[in-house]
């Protein structure tokens, strides 16, 4: 018997019921080569030599994270799409929730690997920028504290049509597809042997 919508937010996760049509673009079309991100870059080790090998294990580690966010919100933004046509909705959503958390934490180390690479700060405490916000739901997805939820609340990390959210922080999906893009596009120049370059403060 199907649940309630009362059920639904309160034995499923506070908000479901209202989840209809997640607003989701999948950016991995954009990058025709991310398969080839890495055997790109290693014959440009190869054959240019043009990094030292420590820029190659920072590159690398770059790659590994870019290719992996993308992937991984590629699998949400599909999974999502049988919550759409009602089918398996609970299973889905957790599924793709938890690919999701796992694209936002291979993307904020992607961004942490390039500010520590640069030694450039990529935003300032509670600042409200994308980075800053997308870091916040980092760490609650990492480090969740369940006994300081407010009541009603199962889940630190939660999906609504316009994007996902924790009690600190909210991104949208149009805002976390732009940071995809941002690092995907870097991450192309890089496999081809060319310097990283990132924004300091993106907005």
């Amino acid at each position: 018997m199907p649940l309630t919508n009362y059920a639904l937010d309160k034995y499923v996760g506070q908000g479901f019921s209202s989840l209809k049509m997640p607003n989701t673009k999948s950016v991995r079309g954009e990058f025709p080569n991310l398969d080839s991100w890495i055997p790109i870059f290693i014959r440009q080790s190869i054959f240019h030599r043009n990094l030292s090998d420590d820029r190659k294990a920072f590159a690398f580690a770059l790659i590994r994270r870019a290719q992996a966010a993308i992937e991984d919100y590629d699998e949400a933004c599909v999974t999502l799409t049988y919550i759409i046509r009602g089918e398996n909705i609970i299973s889905k959503y957790f599924h793709a929730l938890r690919k999701i958390e796992s694209s936002v934490a291979q993307l904020y180390q992607a961004f942490d690997f390039a500010r520590k690479a640069l030694s450039q700060d990529i935003f300032e405490k509670n600042d409200g920028t994308v980075i800053q916000r997308l870091n916040s739901i980092y760490n609650d997805s990492r480090h969740p504290d369940v006994t300081k939820l407010p009541p009603g609340h199962l889940q630190p990390v939660w999906i609504h049509d316009d994007g996902f959210c924790t009690i600190n922080a909210r991104l949208g999906f149009d805002e976390f597809e732009s940071l995809l893009r941002l690092i995907g596009k870097n991450v192309d120049r890089i496999s081809n042997g060319d310097a990283y370059t990132v924004p300091s403060r993106p907005s």
